[in-house]
């Protein structure tokens, strides 16, 4: 794991926000809480802290009110979270330092479904994360699957059940077994066969995530349209 000091990070953010009056500003790291884990849980609280000594904290928050775009002065920023790796403490930091939002890959609230993914959630760590975060005062943003290998309708009602439980709107991103996943390795000759033996025309089509590529369960791309389609609507 590579990732830049909190220092350099905070210094380029300044930089940004004097020269170009930059007023939000995306962490595209896979995970950020991955390198607040492997920094000995210091990076993170580290960025936060010389976020605020070096005035980039959103006057918003500072004076304890809804953001106004035309009023609020400083840096918001958001990015990526795990929902095992988070905590209230550190999510309560972020906020203070102006974080806006964090992106979870809750991928499903399937329990079964889940156990195969290899993750190391749970839909119970999924849903205490989301609640942490939401106390927090951070809004999290839930990104879903839907076509894994072993799905069904049942797990396709898990999600939409927690979905009305806990007040989402989630519109799910298929499942893609990308090149170099076990689930391509394991696939492969599955895959190829979905294109008629050319390789390459689906690695040109894994480029768009909105997009089924080839599929890896019971239900076909078709299927996977509608069946989202019923799940956003909650038919």
């Amino acid at each position: 794991i590579r990732y830049h000091s909190a220092r350099y990070i905070v210094t380029l953010v300044k930089h940004v926000r004097d020269t170009y009056g930059v007023d939000f500003i995306g962490f595209l790291d896979e995970n950020l809480m991955t390198m607040h884990q492997s920094s000995g849980k210091t990076w993170l609280t580290d960025i936060c802290r010389l976020w605020l000594e070096e005035g980039l904290q959103p006057q918003c928050v500072w004076d304890g009110v809804p953001h106004d775009p035309d009023r609020c002065s400083g840096v918001h920023w958001g990015g990526t979270s795990h929902a095992t790796l988070c905590n209230p403490d550190l999510l309560k930091t972020m906020r203070q330092a102006g974080c806006s939002h964090l992106v979870y890959g809750y991928e499903t609230f399937s329990k079964r479904v889940m156990k195969t993914i290899g993750k190391g959630a749970t839909p119970e760590t999924n849903e205490r994360s989301l609640r942490w975060t939401l106390e927090a005062g951070i809004r999290p943003i839930p990104n879903q699957m839907i076509g894994f290998p072993d799905e069904d309708f049942d797990s396709l009602r898990d999600n939409v059940l927690a979905w009305n439980r806990l007040g989402l709107n989630v519109k799910p991103f298929f499942a893609t077994p990308y090149p170099g996943t076990e689930w391509f390795q394991k696939h492969r000759k599955n895959i190829e066969a979905q294109y008629g033996g050319d390789l390459e025309a689906f690695l040109l089509d894994v480029g768009d995530a909105t997009r089924v590529t080839a599929t890896l369960g019971k239900f076909n791309a078709v299927e996977l349209y509608g069946l989202r389609e019923l799940m956003v609507q909650r038919d």
